[in-house]
């Protein structure tokens, strides 16, 4: 009688029954010993051929008649039912460690007044800004930048690797492309840039923008200091994107 089983590695096939005898079934996982699937009863006639069985499911083509690791121990059913639920409790613990580590960033967080003016004020390569919120504000959610810039002033293409950007028109316009779409944006119009997704940004119009730059998570406001501590004068495109590249920030064509 043939099972229909794969040979076993490193077993045989028994010469009457056409069923592996013993040995390993590697393609399983874990690796199973296969059964003794026949024996000769007290009368040399061969008799129970049985199936292999899977260590704590008790699978069998017929009926099982004995066990006979050859390689490698094979787990008792309750160890078996131990490794199972502590991997069920290690996995419902991630969403508990999670949630907790949430709670400890919101619980961490103050308050925090910003007036009219405040800030720290930054010249990146001609953008204007005034920092006013920091990672060391909001404990690493978010980089919040006011921007002030004459028309004519802007950005080249980019990508971000880390960051979405939120960008507010409070006054002026800034012609905004990013995900391919050009558009204007006028005060109070907001658009969102996901990391990832080329944009580009230019002042226009005949007066000066005000814009609320936000930037999630934080962490750029140091990239930007760094850009902003530069020689005056026309930048080192070198150096700035070797600055811009540390922060996984790309410019592209």
């Amino acid at each position: 009688m043939n099972v229909g089983l794969p040979s076993p590695e490193g077993g045989e096939w028994h010469p009457e029954c056409r069923a592996p005898h013993r040995g390993w079934m590697p393609d399983l996982y874990p690796p199973l010993p296969i059964l003794s699937l026949c024996r000769l009863d007290e009368t040399g006639v061969l008799s129970n051929a049985t199936g292999p069985a899977r260590a704590g499911v008790g699978v069998a083509y017929l009926r099982i008649i004995e066990v006979e690791p050859q390689k490698k121990p094979s787990m008792k059913r309750s160890d078996f039912l131990k490794a199972g639920a502590l991997a069920g409790t290690a996995f419902m613990a991630i969403p508990r460690a999670m949630a907790g580590t949430a709670k400890n960033v919101l619980n961490n967080l103050k308050p925090r007044i910003v007036r009219a003016g405040e800030g720290k004020t930054l010249n990146v390569i001609g953008d204007i800004q005034l920092v006013k919120l920091t990672g060391a504000d909001t404990n690493g959610l978010f980089t919040l930048i006011e921007e002030e810039n004459d028309p004519g002033v802007m950005i080249p293409p980019h990508v971000h690797d880390n960051e979405d950007e939120v960008f507010k028109v409070l006054e002026g316009e800034m012609e905004l492309t990013v995900g391919g779409e050009t558009t204007i944006l006028k005060a109070g119009d907001l658009a969102f840039g996901p990391r990832g997704v080329p944009h580009s940004w230019k002042i226009v119009g005949d007066k000066k923008a005000k814009v609320i730059l936000s930037v999630f998570p934080s962490g750029i406001e140091h990239m930007f200091e760094e850009l902003g501590s530069l020689p005056p004068g026309p930048p080192d495109l070198t150096r700035v994107a070797e600055i811009c590249g540390r922060y996984g920030i790309r410019f592209i064509q």
